[in-house]
């Protein structure tokens, strides 16, 4: 894999969904949820084991899931093509 550095509508796009170019419109289609899933699920153990919150919280520690829900919906996360085989997408914290 190359070291090019994508944004998130190129990398849904490459998932196959031509017409969405961010995950809060990937939420929102109800397309893609298994990708979906993995980014939130990722983000959520992230939050859960001290990743600083890209939004303000009062406790990002007491509901990690819908936090890390939250931030996808307000398109906070930026992913990244997988680097290990047994992964869909990795997180980059706060570059987005």
């Amino acid at each position: 894999m190359t070291n090019k550095k994508l944004d998130n509508s190129e990398i849904i796009k490459s998932l196959g969904f031509k017409k969405i170019k961010s995950i809060p419109e990937l939420l929102k289609s109800g397309e893609g949820r298994y990708f979906i899933v993995n980014v939130i699920a990722k983000r959520s153990a992230e939050i859960n084991v001290g990743s600083k919150p890209l939004m303000n919280a009062d406790d990002p520690l007491s509901e990690c899931y819908p936090y890390a829900a939250a931030e996808a919906e307000n398109d906070k996360l930026k992913v990244t093509p997988k680097k290990m085989p047994n992964k869909l997408v990795d997180l980059i914290d706060g570059k987005h």
